[in-house]
């Protein structure tokens, strides 16, 4: 994109500069915060997103700070920043879900412009701001009751560019795994399906938790990434250690409302069949027996006592 002023969500800045501000999700009164580094030099348009889920702490935190530490004399091209899109899950600590509609905002992409209010999100991030942009970074991390490795997921799309450039890109992160999703009702499936640029989703982090640590390694992946895509000055440093390429996973759910008790720990090698938890009520009965679906690792755990009928409890990868 050519330099001079830009615009999103009512939020404008000149070229070399960098404005901050909220953007409306059409006539509902919803908000979110964002900032635009308009780039003194020309290049592409990047959207870094955080915060789909609200408890996923580690991604906030590093587009907050990303936006602060970004200078926009020394990038080429915009980047836009949302810190984060599920605003009121953030501050109420709900998970997974827009608490006004209970509806989890990575599953309804592209969204409706007369739907509820994550599909409200969704159309405005996917119709404002994905179909402005040439690469799109979505940033999340365990929520409040969820425990991952670090893993990046990019677009399975008949266009071969969105594929293969997505997974170049990916490759210049630090990861534990790859997996290459199926979700189109995601923010990165509806990039690469209905758009036609290359994205990803980066997991980093969980249990509600961030750390100094954590923020920094992440801030220092997509600074990498940002150099690659030659928006940033500076080379990029492909990592030493290549992330494992998950071939095909399977995430178990609770099929009612239960306590939940796993018996194998993030990273384990599973066999088919082999039991990997359980479900039982409050009076400490089995309900059911969870088990391996086909061998593999556990990629994906919940952590919590609780679940409720249809929420994830774990999910097994095979490499």
């Amino acid at each position: 994109m050519k330099t001079g002023e830009i615009c999103f969500g009512d939020v404008r800045a000149e070229a070399g500069k960098k404005a901050e501000g909220y953007a409306p999700v059409l006539d509902t009164g919803y908000r979110m915060p964002i900032t635009v580094i308009n780039g003194a030099h020309e290049g592409p348009t990047v959207l870094i997103t955080s915060g789909v889920h609200g408890g996923e702490y580690p991604g906030i935190q590093t587009a907050i700070e990303l936006s602060r530490e970004l200078d926009p004399q020394k990038i080429h091209g915009q980047i836009v920043l949302i810190h984060p899109i599920n605003l009121h899950a953030f501050y109420q600590r709900v998970s997974y879900c827009v608490p006004e509609d209970g509806k989890n905002i990575n599953r309804v992409f592209p969204g409706k412009p007369d739907g509820t209010l994550a599909e409200q999100i969704a159309y405005v991030v996917s119709e404002q701001f994905q179909a402005r942009a040439d690469y799109h970074l979505d940033l999340h991390g365990g929520d409040l009751h969820e425990q991952l490795p670090s893993y990046v997921y990019y677009p399975n799309v008949e266009d071969p560019y969105v594929v293969n450039r997505s997974r170049e890109i990916a490759d210049m992160l630090e990861a534990t795994f790859q997996v290459k999703t199926k979700n189109f009702g995601g923010a990165v499936g509806s990039a690469g399906l209905r758009h036609h640029i290359p994205a990803l989703l980066i997991e980093r982090g969980g249990r509600g938790l961030w750390s100094r640590e954590e923020v920094e390694d992440y801030k220092a992946n997509i600074r990498n990434v940002l150099r690659f895509l030659q928006v940033c000055e500076g080379e990029a440093v492909r990592p030493e250690k290549q992330a494992i390429t998950v071939v095909d996973d399977a995430t178990l759910a609770a099929s009612r409302s239960s306590a939940w008790y796993p018996c194998v720990s993030l990273g384990d090698a599973v066999k088919e069949g082999q039991q990997i938890g359980e479900l039982r009520d409050l009076f400490g009965n089995v309900l059911e027996t969870i088990r391996a679906p086909f061998d593999g690792l556990v990629i994906y755990m919940v952590v919590s006592l609780a679940v409720a009928e249809g929420d994830p409890l774990i999910t097994i990868g095979m490499i």
